[in-house]
């Protein structure tokens, strides 16, 4: 059997795949020990963070709700009231209620400014209209050259295999 003798071009990209898996695996491996102790510290510290989020929650519930019950005391005199641990502060605000049903009595006193709509192509289904049809809302196709590669895997030697089937990775550019 004829061993085949590869030019320099296909030594080189020969030499960029190789040093492609190296790069591909480190970038892998790292990613794995990355996603571990994150999910680690998430669980670790979460434990840790969770108590201190309701007991906030409470606090601030219960401050609130002590503010509004002694609202004459408090803000007789002012809207801030400056205490040793920190200030209390009372204001106004007007809020905009809107029920649920405004869209249609919008739609029906004509105030279409008022009404938001999203509106998109569904691309999905344009692509599988024939080109006649896609010239009739300025949409064409058009072929874009494309470049990928394929790098060996750690265990096999095998160019052939998929991502997904084997330790091979097929990534497109």
């Amino acid at each position: 059997m004829k061993k085949r003798t590869y030019t320099e071009s296909e030594q080189r990209a020969d030499l960029l795949l190789g040093m492609i898996r190296i790069e591909l695996d480190a970038v892998e491996d790292i990613s794995k020990m990355a996603e571990v102790k994150i999910a680690s510290l998430n669980e670790q510290l979460g434990a840790q963070l969770t108590p201190h989020q309701e007991a906030l929650a409470s606090l601030e519930q219960e401050l609130t709700a002590l503010m509004k019950e002694e609202k004459a005391v408090f803000f007789e005199d002012a809207d801030v009231v400056n205490l040793l641990s920190g200030s209390l502060i009372h204001g106004e605000k007007i809020e905009l209620r809107i029920p649920k049903t405004a869209v249609e009595w919008a739609e029906a006193e004509h105030l279409f400014e008022a009404i938001k709509v999203a509106k998109s192509i569904d691309r999905g289904l344009v692509e599988t209209w024939p080109d006649e049809m896609l010239a009739r809302i300025g949409a064409k196709r058009k072929t874009k050259e494309t470049f990928g590669y394929e790098v060996k895997g750690k265990e096999t030697g095998d160019r052939s295999k998929e991502k997904g089937e084997g330790e091979n990775e097929t990534r497109d550019m």
